[in-house]
């Protein structure tokens, strides 16, 4: 890919990494937000209501994101 890319292979990995790191830092931010608001509202707390308190906190995070977190949690 580097190569294709006409970059160098050490310059694309330390791209391709840097960025992967900070996504995985955001994604348990969301995990433990979307935990807590279920847990908080005594795990009765679906997708329709959840989604909406997590975007008050962080509007950058989207239904197909947050229910993927929820499947990961077991949350129905």
């Amino acid at each position: 890919m580097a190569t294709i890319l006409n970059v160098s292979r050490s310059g694309y990995y330390k791209y391709k990494n840097h960025f992967a790191k900070k996504r995985n830092k955001y994604d348990v931010k969301i995990v433990d937000l979307t935990y807590y608001i279920w847990k908080k509202n005594k795990k009765v707390y679906g997708l329709n209501r959840i989604l909406p308190e997590v975007k008050k906190i962080d509007s950058s995070y989207g239904e197909r994101r947050v229910r993927k977190i929820m499947n990961l949690l077991k949350i129905q």
